[in-house]
C-alpha cells in the first residue's frame, strides 16, 4: 500500500523517509518521479528496500528472582529460543534495563541500564535498588534483544519481574549504619567497578545507594533531624560523584551515554542534596560528557536528553534551597540583593552553563530529526522543543513557534510562541540555509533570579521564561538582531494571576513619609555579557493578567515582570491614600480651627476695646464745667469737631 509522506518533502530533490514509517520487515518500494515542465520532459527510477525485522520466538527469566538490596552479584537473567526471522541463524544481543513508572503513575520508563549490549543470552546484575512498598517491592526488569544489524525496528523486548527488599534495619545496625554500609559499597564495590571500566556496574551500585539513602530518610523521618540527613547525604552524595564522575566525563559508545546520564540523575534526585562543591562538578561533567558526545558522533535519545535535563535543572533548583531543605519560589530584588557579589558571579556562571547544555541537548536530537519532525522533551520545570524545517515557507509569511504541552497549566492561558516576521528570514545570515533547527524552551523556575531589580511578587508573579534561537543544519546558531520585529506571547507562572498594571498608583506607601508605587509591565530578556535583565530592543504590545505579548528585535531568554515606581504624586497626595491621611487630615482642621478661633478673638477683642475708648471720652468731656479753661483734643471721624 501507499505511504503517504508530507507535501513539502515531495518538492526536494531529495527524499528523507521519517523514522517509524517502514513496518518492520516489510519490503517497500520508493519510486521517484521528476518532471521538467519548461520541456514537458519526464522520468523516474524505484528503489526497494527491505525492513529488517526483530528477533521472535523466544522469553527470558529470572533464575534468582528474590532478595535485597545489599545482595551484590545475586540476581540472575537468562534468555532462550530467540531467532532472527530475516538470517536463521545470525548472532542477537541483550541489553537488560531497570524500569520505573513515569509520573503518569502507569506507564513504565526507562530508570537505570544494568547492561550494556551484550552477547551472552544470560545476565547477573551487579546490584538491584530495592523496590517501593507500595509495589511489594517488585521491579521491572526490560530485557531488550536485536540482531547484529543495529536497527531501531529491528528491536524486541519483554519483561521480567523480580523482588529486591530493602536491608533491615537490624541489618544496617549491625554494620555500622547507613553512613559506614555507604562508605564500604563505595570504596569496595564503585570504586573497582570504575577502576576496571564497567560502567554498568558503577551505576547500579550508584543507584542503590542512593535508594538506601532514600529508604532510610522515610524510616527515620519522625525521630532524625532533617538539616542533619541532608548533611550526611550531602556528603555522600560528593563521595559518589567523585568516585564516578571520571567514567560519565570519558563516554565512548551510546549505551555508556545511557548508562551515565542515568547516573549523573540518580546522584542529582534532590536539590537539598546537592552542595555548591557539587553543583560545580555536576555542570563541569555534564559538560565534558556532552563534548565526547559531540567528538565521537554518539546519538543522544529522548530518554538521555530528559535525564541530563532533570540533573542540570536540578543543580539550577539548589541554588535555591532555603535552610528548610525547600526549594524558594521568591524572585523579588529583595531577595537577590542578600547575595554576595561573589555569589552572584557563581550563580551567573552555572546558568550560562545550563543554558550551553540546553543548547547542546539540542543540536544531538536534531541529529535524528528530519524536516517536519520535532521532539518534546518535558520534566516538569522545563519544557524542551526540537524541531526541523524547511525555511521556504517561512520567508512568505509569519511563522509561529509554540510550545503545546498538556502540562500548561490554567486553560485560560495562552502557550508561549514566538511569531516571526518573514523578513528575518530574508536577511543574509539565512542565506543558503534550506533547513532549520529550532530550539525552544520554557521554563518554570527562574535561573535568572541572581539578577532580579526592582521587581516584586506581590503584585504581579514572575512569568515564565521562554527562549528561542535558530541554528543551521550543522548545530551552527543563527543571529537576527534587528532584522525585524518577532511577537513573543509570554504566559505568567502556572496556577497564578496577575492584575492589569494601571499608570495610576496601585499601592499604598508603607512607611510615613513614603511615597504611593506603581508596578509597570516590562518585557524584558536576559543580556549574559552583563549578568542582568535589559529592555533594550523590547516593548509591550498586550498585557493581560494571564500573559503578555512582547515585541523584539532578537531572540535570547525572555521574561516579563512588574516593575516598581514610585509615584510622581506629591508625598501629601499618596499620604492620603494611606491610613494614616484621617489623622493627617484631622490636624488641618483643628488648626484651621485654631487661627479661626485665634482671628475671631481679637476682632471682638478690638471692638470691645473701641467701645470702651469712645466711651470714656465722652465721660471725660461731660466731667468738664461750662466756664471751664481746659481745651480737649478734637476727637472722632476727620473733619469732625466735637462737642463740648
Amino acid at each position: 500500500s501507499d505511504i503517504s509522506l508530507p507535501t513539502k518533502l515531495l518538492s526536494r530533490p531529495g527524499l528523507v523517509i521519517p523514522a517509524r514509517a517502514l513496518l518492520a520487515g516489510s519490503t517497500t518500494t520508493c519510486k521517484v518521479q521528476v518532471t521538467d515542465s519548461a520541456r514537458n520532459r519526464a522520468g523516474e527510477s524505484s528503489v526497494t528496500i527491505q525492513v529488517n525485522s526483530p528477533p521472535e520466538g523466544g522469553s527470558c527469566e529470572a533464575t534468582v528472582n528474590n532478595g535485597t538490596s545489599l545482595d551484590i552479584d545475586h540476581f540472575s537473567f537468562s534468555c532462550s529460543d530467540w531467532s532472527d526471522p530475516d538470517s536463521g541463524d545470525a548472532p542477537l544481543w541483550y541489553r537488560y534495563v531497570l524500569m520505573k513508572l513515569d509520573t503518569d503513575g502507569t506507564t513504565l520508563v526507562e530508570d537505570v541500564a544494568l547492561s550494556r549490549w551484550v552477547e551472552q543470552s544470560t545476565f547477573t546484575a551487579s546490584s538491584i535498588p530495592a523496590g517501593d512498598a507500595s509495589s511489594y517491592y517488585r521491579k521491572n526488569i526490560r530485557v531488550y534483544v536485536r540482531d547484529s544489524a543495529i536497527g531501531i525496528q529491528a528491536i524486541s523486548s519483554t519483561d521480567v519481574v523480580v523482588s529486591v527488599y530493602p536491608p533491615g534495619r537490624s541489618s544496617l545496625s549491625t554494620k555500622g549504619g547507613i553512613e559506614n554500609v555507604a562508605g564500604d559499597l563505595i570504596d569496595e564495590q564503585v570504586s573497582t567497578a570504575v577502576e576496571e571500566g564497567d560502567i554498568a556496574k558503577t551505576v547500579s551500585m550508584v543507584s542503590t545507594i542512593v535508594k538506601l539513602l532514600e529508604e532510610d530518610d522515610e524510616d527515620q523521618s519522625a525521630t532524625v533531624n532533617q538539616t542533619a540527613k541532608r548533611i550526611r547525604n550531602k556528603s555522600i552524595k560528593k563521595q559518589l560523584l567523585k568516585s564516578s564522575k571520571s567514567v560519565c566525563q570519558n563516554v565512548s559508545s551510546e549505551s555508556e551515554v545511557e548508562q551515565s546520564s542515568s547516573l549523573l540523575r540518580s546522584i542529582a534526585a534532590k536539590p537539598a542534596e546537592i552542595s555548591e562543591e557539587m553543583q560545580e562538578e555536576l555542570m563541569e561533567t555534564t559538560k565534558k560528557m556532552l563534548e565526547n558526545i559531540k567528538t565521537n558522533d554518539l546519538p543522544v535519545s529522548a530518554t538521555v536528553a530528559k535525564d541530563i535535563l532533570e540533573s542540570t535543572t536540578n543543580v539550577m533548583l539548589a541554588t535555591k534551597v532555603t535552610e528548610n531543605g525547600t526549594v524558594s519560589t521568591e524572585d523579588s530584588a529583595s531577595e537577590a540583593n542578600k547575595l554576595t557579589t561573589e555569589e552572584k558571579t557563581r550563580r551567573a556562571n552555572l546558568a550560562k552553563q545550563y543554558t550551553k547544555t540546553l543548547s547542546d541537548v539540542t543540536t544531538s536530537l536534531a541529529k535524528s530529526l528530519v524536516p517536519g519532525e520535532s521532539t518534546t522533551i518535558s520534566t516538569g520545570d522545563v519544557e524542551l522543543v526540537t524541531e526541523k524545517q524547511y525555511t521556504d515557507s517561512m520567508k512568505s509569511a509569519p511563522t509561529t513557534f509554540t510550545i503545546n504541552t498538556t502540562s500548561s497549566g490554567s486553560s485560560n492561558k495562552p502557550s508561549p510562541s514566538f511569531t516571526v516576521d518573514p523578513n528575518v528570514f530574508s536577511t543574509s545570515n539565512f542565506t543558503g540555509v534550506e533547513i532549520l533547527t529550532t530550539e525552544f524552551y520554557k521554563m518554570k523556575v527562574n535561573i535568572f533570579s541572581f539578577a532580579e531589580k526592582n521587581t516584586t511578587k506581590t503584585s504581579s508573579p514572575e512569568s515564565e521564561i521562554v527562549v528561542l534561537s535558530f541554528k543551521k543544519d550543522d548545530g551552527s546558531e543563527i543571529k537576527v538582531n534587528g532584522s525585524a520585529p518577532i511577537d513573543i506571547t509570554i504566559p505568567i507562572k502556572e496556577d497564578t494571576t496577575a492584575t492589569i498594571p494601571t499608570s495610576s498608583p496601585t499601592a499604598a506607601p508603607t512607611a510615613p513619609g513614603k511615597k504611593a508605587v506603581n508596578y509597570t509591565r516590562k518585557c524584558r530578556y536576559f543580556d549574559e555579557s552583563r549578568d542582568e535583565w535589559s529592555t533594550g530592543g523590547c516593548t509591550v504590545k498586550e498585557t493581560h493578567s494571564t500573559h503578555t505579548v512582547c515585541t523584539c528585535t532578537h531572540l535570547t531568554a525572555f521574561s516579563s515582570a512588574d516593575q516598581e515606581t514610585e509615584s510622581e504624586d506629591s508625598q501629601e497626595s499618596a499620604a492620603e491614600s494611606s491610613g494614616e491621611a484621617a489623622g493627617k487630615k484631622a490636624v488641618k482642621l483643628l488648626i484651621v480651627f485654631i487661627v479661626i478661633a485665634v482671628v475671631g478673638g481679637l476682632f471682638v477683642g478690638g471692638a470691645a476695646a473701641w467701645k470702651y475708648m469712645t466711651g470714656s471720652r465722652a465721660q471725660v468731656g461731660a466731667m468738664v464745667p461750662e466756664n471751664s479753661d481746659v481745651e480737649l483734643s478734637p476727637v472722632g471721624r476727620p473733619g469732625e469737631q466735637p462737642t463740648v
